[in-house]
């Protein structure tokens, strides 16, 4: 926390030579690691009562780094998704079928759990072009050379019945809604995978556009 107070004041005194009153009406966004987000709000807390918002502290605007906003979003998949063993189709049932027991825990290691979950995604989408291409197998749908349109009307199909929301579909969701539970766990999970690897290519890309759609979700 000290630490950070020094970096804060050599920055904007010593550095760029802001006085007292300079920043009254600015706010300047913090972006950093959870850790660092700490230490600054502990620092805010020990210059409450200090003389004006640059010595507070309170210029500071925190916000998490993309990287932990990816993390916990990782783990909320887990934890909203994981169900039991016997659930087919559900993370947990995964996780015993491939035997990784690296990802039993509440918080497993990132890298671990970012791969799994590509799979899940990569696996679940495989068979849903499968069902839905008109052919007996991808391999046949690949021969028969598919248009970009067949393409894309396929893949827009697959998004509506398979990976959203339960209410953008309502009259394919009436028939099924309240008899096919896994079905519908299959379509949030698919949902919500594709949210995040979306966010976490549109980080690695460094499009902050990207980033902002996603922001509400």
């Amino acid at each position: 926390t000290d630490g950070c107070i020094e970096v804060i004041q050599n920055t904007y005194i010593d550095q760029l030579g802001f006085e007292g009153d300079d920043l009254e009406d600015r706010a300047i966004p913090s972006i950093h690691d959870q850790a660092t987000n700490a230490r600054i709000r502990g620092a805010q807390l020990l210059r409450k009562k200090d003389v004006n918002s640059l010595q507070k502290i309170m210029t500071q605007q925190l916000g998490p780094g993309l990287f932990h906003g990816e993390m916990n979003m990782l783990w909320a998949l887990l934890v909203t998704h994981r169900g039991r063993s016997d659930d087919v189709g559900s993370l947990q049932y995964y996780i015993t079928l491939l035997r990784l027991t690296r990802l039993n825990s509440d918080r497993p290691d990132f890298y671990t759990l970012k791969s799994f979950l590509r799979k899940v995604l990569v696996s679940h989408m495989l068979e849903c072009w499968e069902t839905e291409c008109g052919q007996g197998t991808l391999e046949e749908f690949a021969a028969s050379s598919p248009t970009p349109d067949q393409l894309l009307e396929i893949a827009d199909k697959i998004r509506l019945m398979y990976a959203s929301s339960p209410s953008f579909n309502t009259q394919v969701e009436s028939n099924t809604r309240n008899s096919d539970i896994a079905l519908q766990n299959f379509k949030l999970l698919n949902r919500d995978l594709l949210y995040y690897f979306e966010l976490s290519s549109a980080v690695s890309a460094g499009d902050f556009g990207r980033v902002e759609l996603f922001l509400g979700t």
